[in-house]
């Protein structure tokens, strides 16, 4: 379960009752708005004030994403060709 908060993403793990923070690093005053779960790219994007990451589940990386930088992103969908 991932669960976006002022100035963080979190993982809670419902098998061991543990929440464990993914920061966002120099980016770190940031408000989560939206989670979009990706199983084809075997992701999640989180929606911010501002900026939009990827949270890759295989390497655990959080990744900022250049495009539409400037953007609050409230809701976020991916269409039948998997296009966000």
């Amino acid at each position: 379960l991932f669960i976006g908060s002022y100035e963080n993403l979190s993982y809670y793990d419902t098998r061991t009752k543990k929440r464990t923070k993914i920061p966002f690093g120099k980016d770190s005053r940031l408000l989560v708005n939206s989670l979009l779960y990706d199983s084809d790219a075997k992701c999640v994007f989180v929606g911010t004030e501002g900026l939009l990451y990827k949270y890759n589940l295989i390497t655990h990386q959080l990744t900022s994403l250049p495009f539409l930088k400037g953007n609050v992103f409230k809701t976020m969908y991916l269409d039948v060709n998997r296009n966000l």
